[in-house]
């Protein structure tokens, strides 16, 4: 599922306009926490990477 799959469904399921203000509100936070925590793991590994070149 796509970002604008999720919009589609969540504005056909949604009655009330605040109801769909806060499920979009929600899925902008979830992504940016899937955003962050992805780019969380890359610097890590980056980080790792580093530190293994260092030690060496």
């Amino acid at each position: 599922m796509d970002m604008r799959d999720a919009l589609i469904e969540v504005k056909e399921f949604s009655n009330d306009i605040n109801e769909l203000d806060e499920s979009l509100i929600g899925l902008l936070r979830t992504t940016t926490i899937t955003v962050n925590v992805a780019k969380s793991i890359q610097s890590g590994k980056k980080f790792y990477n580093i530190l293994d070149n260092l030690n060496k």
